[in-house]
């Protein structure tokens, strides 16, 4: 990548010093060499580009569903986890019919990413079977390879009555993300309200959107605005 950015600059910067002080033009072309290592780093890139891409060619889907309770007028969701959710470094969004989580705790080799299932609410008119989809995508080298990661990655489900709990994967040093996305759908009628209990409360009348907060750079942020504010005031 570095080559494929600077060869063409250093060309042009040979050229340029070649031009501005009238030097004789060698027998061996550097701008040719330039431009023939160019050439080659092209193709280098998009050499590492196919290869690194590999495991992502096959995609494979695997998940389940399961009945809800027809009589239920109100169903809770709990995202339960192993710890409370941070006040800091978490990702949200949580709208009307859609509600996506994630957050990071720990610290240095402790860290680890905390990611849920994100839940969709699927809205029917009329009067079918209220169910709980829920699905797993993943990509591999091959087919097999991808099936095999999804039935690995399946959401982590419970029910209880109208609770449905669900529950993260966790990301970190020895467990790496491998381009695994999971979902959970909700299909209910217009009538039933679906309202997400832990870690806040949400009834999905409003949109809740929280922005990856780095705590460390927004306090150095506010000593350095503090400082300038009582410059300014002399």
């Amino acid at each position: 990548m570095l080559a494929f950015l600077s060869l063409p600059l250093l060309g042009m910067l040979y050229t340029g010093i070649q031009i501005l002080f009238r030097f004789r033009s060698p027998r061996i072309k550097p701008g040719l060499i330039i431009f023939l290592l160019w050439i080659g780093s092209v193709v280098g890139l998009g050499f590492l580009s196919v290869k690194s891409s590999r495991p992502y060619w096959e995609e494979a889907v695997d998940g389940g569903e399961l009945l809800l309770s027809k009589s239920a007028d109100t169903l809770y969701v709990d995202f339960n986890s192993e710890k409370p959710m941070p006040a800091d470094r978490v990702m949200l969004d949580a709208g009307h019919s859609r509600f996506s989580m994630f957050w990071m705790e720990g610290y240095d080799e402790q860290e680890r990413v905390v990611v849920f299932p994100r839940l969709r609410i699927v809205r029917q008119s009329s009067e079918p079977d209220r169910l709980v989809k829920y699905r797993t995508q993943a990509f591999g080298l091959n087919y097999a390879e991808a099936l095999l990661k999804a039935q690995q990655r399946v959401p982590s489900i419970s029910m209880d009555d109208s609770v449905i709990t669900i529950s993260p994967v966790y990301y970190g040093t020895n467990n790496k993300w491998d381009g695994t996305n999971q979902q959970v759908s909700l299909y209910v009628p217009d009538s039933v309200v679906v309202i997400v209990r832990k870690p806040f409360y949400h009834d999905f009348d409003k949109r809740v959107k929280k922005e990856w907060f780095d705590h460390d750079r927004y306090n150095r942020v506010e000593r350095w605005s503090k400082r300038m504010e009582r410059r300014l005031d002399y």
